[in-house]
C-alpha cells in the first residue's frame, strides 16, 4: 500500500518532538516498501534513516532529509533501501501517494508556476497541453532567444522579416546569418520564432 497506515500515529506522535507545531496539521503518507520515508501534503520529505554507516536501519526519530535540484529546477529525491535505489521527482512522490497513480498520457503541473513548490494544493495531474498552458500563463516557457538552442536575437528575427517584406532573397538574408535558407523562409512565413 501507499499509506504509512498504522505506523501514521507513531509519526505523529514523534512529530510533536521534531516538527514545528504548525505543522502538525499536515498529513504524511509514505511507500510501504520503502520503510524510512514519508511525504507531507505540504510537499516536504521526512526520512527516520539513521546517517551514517547505518544507512539502512530506520530509527524513531524522523527529520527532513536532503533533496536537491536537478537542472531544470525541481526538487528531486532520492529513497534507498537494501538491493536498490528509487531516484524521483518530489512532485511526482507527492502527487503519486496524495492522489495516485497518473493515467497514461498525463504528467504533473504545478498549477502555480513555481517549479519548487510541491504542496499538494498547487499539484495535478495533467495533459502535457495543460502543462504547456500553464507555462505561457506563467511565463516560465522557455522560448524565442532564451531557448538554449536559439541561433538568433529576437532582433535579428525581425530584421530577416523586414528584409523580406523589402523583397530581398532568401540566399542573400541567409548567408548575412549564418543559416539555412529554408530557415529564413520559414521566419519570413511565421512558421518559425511565432513568439515574434
Amino acid at each position: 500500500g501507499n499509506q504509512i497506515g498504522s505506523n501514521e500515529e507513531r509519526l505523529r506522535r514523534m512529530a510533536t518532538v521534531i516538527i514545528p507545531r504548525d505543522i502538525l496539521d499536515v498529513e504524511f503518507r509514505g511507500f510501504s516498501d520503502w520503510p524510512g520515508y514519508c511525504f507531507g501534503d505540504d510537499g516536504t520529505g521526512w526520512t527516520a534513516k539513521i546517517p551514517g554507516n547505518n544507512r539502512h536501519r530506520i530509527g524513531e526519530i524522523w527529520r527532513p532529509f536532503a533533496t536537491g535540484l536537478n537542472h531544470n529546477g525541481y526538487f528531486h529525491a532520492t529513497l534507498k533501501r537494501p538491493g536498490g535505489r528509487w531516484a524521483a521527482l518530489l512532485h511526482r512522490l507527492i502527487l503519486l501517494l496524495f492522489r495516485g497513480p497518473a493515467s497514461d498520457g498525463l504528467e504533473a503541473r504545478h498549477l502555480n508556476g513555481i517549479r519548487t513548490d510541491n504542496r499538494l494544493c498547487n499539484l495535478v495531474w495533467g495533459t502535457k497541453r495543460e502543462n504547456m498552458a500553464d507555462q505561457y500563463l506563467h511565463g516560465t516557457r522557455v522560448r524565442g532567444e532564451r531557448h538554449p538552442q536559439a541561433l538568433l536575437t529576437d532582433e535579428e528575427v525581425i530584421q530577416i522579416r523586414q528584409r523580406r517584406i523589402l523583397g530581398e532573397e532568401c540566399a542573400i538574408i541567409a548567408r548575412d546569418f549564418g543559416i539555412a535558407q529554408s530557415t529564413v523562409s520559414r521566419i519570413s512565413l511565421g512558421q518559425r520564432r511565432t513568439d515574434i
